[in-house]
Parts: structure tokens; sequence; C-alpha cells
């Protein structure tokens, strides 16, 4: 099995391996805790975080989803978070505007940063290229998205997705 983070930008995947499993009896993960997402799989089979080889099971999940023109342009802010049964946690999060599209995803060991907060980075900058981030976090039933780029007007921008906002089952 091949794991990895994929990056979408553009409408482009960029998959960047991390490293064989199965194959090589390893494992591996960032320092941030986080592997990537799993392909591979046999034929016939599933590796959704609902249905894994391993018998995992989603136990929670929280979908969020809100147009927001805070910051003088439309922006749709897009997030999705399963906390599986084994304490780790599968993590989405997208960002739709200016005639572009960015999403980034993650699944996060139990015990990391990431699954304790279900933090999910964008790199998608609203004024200059500068290299603006969106990061999104959840944490005590509070989800939010704050924009960073230290040389923008907008640094520090936060929205705070209302009840209305979010979905969780």
């Amino acid at each position: 099995m091949i794991t990895g983070d994929i990056h979408m930008t553009n409408g482009l995947v960029i998959f960047a391996l991390i490293g064989l499993l199965t194959a090589c009896g390893g494992s591996s993960a960032s320092s941030d805790g986080t592997t990537g997402t799993t392909s591979g799989t046999p034929s016939g089979t599933s590796n959704t975080p609902s249905q894994t080889d391993d018998g995992l099971k989603v136990v929670s999940q929280t979908g969020c989803t809100v147009v927001d023109t805070g910051i003088g342009s439309t922006f749709l802010y897009s997030y999705q978070s399963d906390m599986l049964e084994s304490g780790d946690r599968f993590v989405t999060c997208e960002i739709i505007g200016g005639n572009a599209q960015y999403s980034d995803t993650h699944l996060y060991k139990v015990g990391s940063n990431g699954a304790n907060n279900g933090s999910c980075n964008v790199v998608a900058d609203v004024d200059t290229a500068s290299l603006g981030s969106w990061q999104f976090t959840s944490l005590n039933g509070v989800t939010k998205v704050i924009y960073n780029d230290s040389s923008s007007s907008h640094n520090g921008y936060t929205y705070t997705f209302l009840a209305g906002n979010c979905t969780t089952f």
C-alpha cells in the first residue's frame, strides 16, 4: 500500500509519496503526525475512512460549508472532519474563489496536534502573490478559518462557522 498527501491546486492533483507500507512492513508519518490518504487498495475493496481494511469506523463527522464576502471577494469555505474510532482524524478543507479552487487533505494519527484540533491548511492568496494561506481548525465544537499573510491587510481575518453552516453526525 502506498501513502501520500493529496494537494489539489487548480484542479491538478499532486501526489507526494511518503513511503511504501505493507510491502515493506513499515509505516510512515511526518513530524506533525500526519499520514496521507491511502491508495492502492485491492480490486473491489474500499479504503474510505468509514470502511478500512482493519475495521476502523467513523465515530463522528463534521461538515461545514459557507459562502463569505467579508474580505471584499466571494469565497466558499468547505471543511470536513471524520473522527475514527482509533482516535485518528481524517480532515479535508477547500477554498473556492478568485477563479480557482484549492484543497488539502490529511489523516492525523491519534495524539497529534492535527488529531486534536482538526487543522487543515490551504495556500490560496487573496490579494498578492505572497503565499497567503488559510488555516481551518475545529476545536471544542468551534470550527473556523483564519487567513495568514503578514504582507496583507487581510492578515488575521477570521470566519467562525455558525451552527447553521455545520452538520455533525
